[in-house]
């Protein structure tokens, strides 16, 4: 585990998902700039694959227990892998 953002790609971005909408793409970086999210960290699982894991609020219920969500991301392919959080849609 790692907090040191340098194991994350540089160019990360929207463009890291594809088969989202950019309306959806949208309202998740709202998410990442709205302070919904705590307790990042980093894990590098081999030279290409880093996961991302943290804590995320429901948008509406700051107040409400946060999910724990996981990216998993590949760095060659310059693309989100998989994606999991522990809310009802998960």
């Amino acid at each position: 585990m790692s907090t040191a953002m340098e194991i994350i790609p540089d160019n990360i971005g929207l463009n890291y998902v594809s088969c989202v909408s950019l309306k959806k793409k949208l309202k998740a970086q709202g998410f990442v700039s709205g302070s919904y999210f705590q307790k990042v960290a980093f894990y590098a699982k081999n030279d290409d694959v880093v996961e991302v894991a943290g804590y995320v609020f429901p948008s509406q219920r700051k107040n409400d227990k946060p999910h724990r969500a996981v990216l998993t991301i590949n760095k060659s392919k310059q693309q989100v892998e998989e994606s999991q959080c522990t809310c009802q849609i998960g």
